[in-house]
């Protein structure tokens, strides 16, 4: 599971990563180095991947509860002094040291090619753990908001307000798209799949939008459905050729002005 995590969020290209602690700091698991007089003011984890922090997390979890091993030394020594929450920031920040250092040396490729079968088999893992992760946490960002049309405000602002540098390595499975070859019926068919299940996704709460009267009664909730997937499509594809925030909003509001009484301003959220 960690290794279809790093391969999801990173690909098999560390060279984006010039060192192991780059890696780390964006993972967001490189407390800040602040001192005075020799003391540490303060440990707080900078910002970062938050699907790669909390994959490294569950993993140092399970580590953790190892017998007669390093990481679970490392857990027990610096939960006593430290406490358990830094600790497992800890045990997960040396797990992504040695996943960038067993990428980068390829040192792992047989121990991974004799669980998944071969590089395109760990590919194709990677991409479903993906796809099921980012719909999963769509989804459920759909149901939770007060409203349908809040559901989608914060999915297109959460997009537009994405890092440069989340812009430029864009969307897995869009990429997998553009640069899938034409005649790789495997991996167009799982991307044709991928896309209908979101558009249930966003159907589902459609239909709820027009039954909660966010939409007019004349809206057809599976074209809005499309709509939307395209829409997100374009602005991850818009993003990674140029990281324009603003631009990426005004595309966003345009987005919202189907559900009654849109208001941009909501977009800050």
């Amino acid at each position: 599971m960690a290794a279809w995590a790093l391969l999801a969020e990173v690909g098999d290209n560390m060279a984006q990563f010039p060192t192991a602690e780059q890696l780390a700091s964006w993972a967001a698991l490189c407390p800040g180095n602040h001192e005075s007089a020799g003391k540490r003011l303060r440990g707080a984890t900078r910002q970062g991947s938050p699907w790669l922090h909390r994959m490294a997390c569950q993993c140092a979890w399970a580590a953790a509860r190892t017998k007669n091993t390093y990481l679970s030394s490392q857990f027990r020594r610096l939960a006593a002094r430290r406490g358990k929450k830094r600790a497992i920031i800890a045990v997960a920040h040396t797990l992504i040291v040695i996943g960038y250092h067993l990428q980068t040396n390829q040192s792992n490729r047989q121990s991974l090619y004799d669980t998944f079968g071969d590089k395109r088999a760990l590919f194709l893992k990677a991409m479903a753990h993906y796809r099921d992760q980012t719909n999963s946490q769509m989804q459920k960002m759909l149901n939770e908001s007060p409203s349908v049309r809040d559901g989608f405000t914060r999915l297109l602002s959460r997009l537009a307000a994405e890092t440069r540098e989340q812009h430029e390595r864009g969307c897995l499975l869009l990429s997998a798209n553009l640069q899938r070859d034409p005649k790789d019926a495997v991996v167009r068919d799982f991307l044709r799949d991928n896309q209908a299940r979101v558009e249930a996704i966003f159907l589902q709460a459609l239909a709820r939008a027009r039954w909660q009267e966010e939409l007019s009664p004349n809206d057809d909730p599976a074209a809005l459905a499309r709509f939307f997937v395209v829409t997100i499509q374009g602005m991850r594809a818009m993003a990674r050729l140029k990281s324009d925030r603003k631009a990426l909003e005004q595309v966003a509001r345009v987005a919202l002005t189907v559900f009654k009484s849109s208001n941009s301003a909501s977009l800050s959220k």
